[in-house]
């Protein structure tokens, strides 16, 4: 069988997406005021974007798709659950 081969000049355009690695986080703890709980998730923050920096990643990366301190009340106990989800792309 004969190939034949066909010739296109000109100019075009192509797109492709980057090897990206999406990892999602939550971060969950139970404390008995909402201020602990808030102090919580600010100080697991911090060192979440320490790490990152560490092994050189974009510490700007981790976005918050969402960010819940709700009330858990038993008897005679009030507890606050904080949980916080962090969505990370990490190029590859």
């Amino acid at each position: 069988m004969d190939e034949k081969t066909i010739t296109v000049t000109g100019r075009g355009e192509i797109y492709v997406c980057p090897d990206v690695t999406p990892v999602k986080l939550d971060l969950a703890s139970i404390h008995e005021s909402y201020e602990e709980a808030y102090l919580q998730a600010t100080d697991n923050t911090n060192k979440l974007s320490k790490i990152m920096k560490e092994v050189n990643l974009n510490s700007s990366l981790p976005k918050t798709i969402r960010f819940d301190i709700d009330k858990k009340t038993e008897t005679n106990t009030i507890n606050f659950i904080i949980t916080k989800v962090k969505n990370l792309s990490v190029l590859a």
